[in-house]
C-alpha cells in the first residue's frame, strides 16, 4: 500500500511542487538581471538595455498558484490515505487519482498535439518537448492504473478498513 501512495504522491505532489519552485527561481533570477548595459566608449555612464528577460510560456502566476494548491491538496489526501483511518479515504483517494491523472493526461496531450508556433522559432527542442509530453501522458495513465489496481486489492481494502474480514477457519 505504501508503494502506491508514495508513487502517487511523487507524481501528483512532489514533481509539480519542484516544477513550481524551479520556475519561480528562474523567474526571480531573470527578473534580477540589471537591464542596463555599458555606454559606448565615448560615455562614462550606462544605457537602458533594449530588451531583457525571458518568455516562460504557461508559467503565469495564476497557473502556478493553481498547480501549487492542487499539489498540496493531493499531498493532504495522500497523507490521510497513508494513515488509512479516515472513513471513505479509499474512495476519496481513488477519485482524486482519477481526477488528477485525467487533468495531467489532458494537459500533456494538449502540449503534445499542439502545432508548432513559428513565431517562437524552430529548434530541435520542440520535437523533444512533444515526445516528452506523450511520454508523460502514457506514464501518468500507467501509474493511475497501477495505483487503482493496488488500492482495490484485498490487503489494501483491509488496510483502509482497519481489520481483516473473518475467514471460515476463524468461525467454523
Amino acid at each position: 500500500m505504501i508503494v502506491a501512495i508514495v508513487t502517487s504522491a511523487i507524481m501528483f505532489s512532489f514533481i509539480p511542487l519542484i516544477q513550481v519552485g524551479m520556475v519561480m527561481a528562474i523567474q526571480a533570477r531573470v527578473g534580477a538581471v540589471v537591464a542596463t548595459i555599458p555606454a559606448p566608449s565615448g560615455d562614462d555612464g550606462t544605457m537602458e538595455a533594449f530588451a531583457s528577460g525571458a518568455n516562460f510560456q504557461g508559467a503565469e502566476p495564476a497557473r502556478l498558484a493553481v498547480q501549487t494548491i492542487l499539489a498540496l491538496t493531493f499531498l493532504v489526501i495522500a497523507a490521510l490515505a497513508w494513515r488509512g483511518r479516515v472513513p471513505r479515504i479509499r474512495l476519496i483517494y481513488s477519485v482524486s487519482i482519477v481526477l488528477y491523472s485525467t487533468l495531467t493526461i489532458a494537459l500533456a496531450l494538449q502540449a503534445a498535439l499542439s502545432p508548432v508556433d513559428i513565431s517562437q522559432g524552430i529548434d530541435s527542442g520542440t520535437e523533444i518537448a512533444h515526445t516528452l509530453a506523450l511520454l508523460q501522458a502514457v506514464t501518468t495513465a500507467l501509474i493511475m492504473l497501477y495505483v487503482l489496481w493496488y488500492v482495490n486489492r484485498a490487503p489494501a481494502r483491509a488496510f483502509f478498513r482497519g481489520y481483516y474480514l473473518p475467514t471460515k477457519e476463524d468461525h467454523p
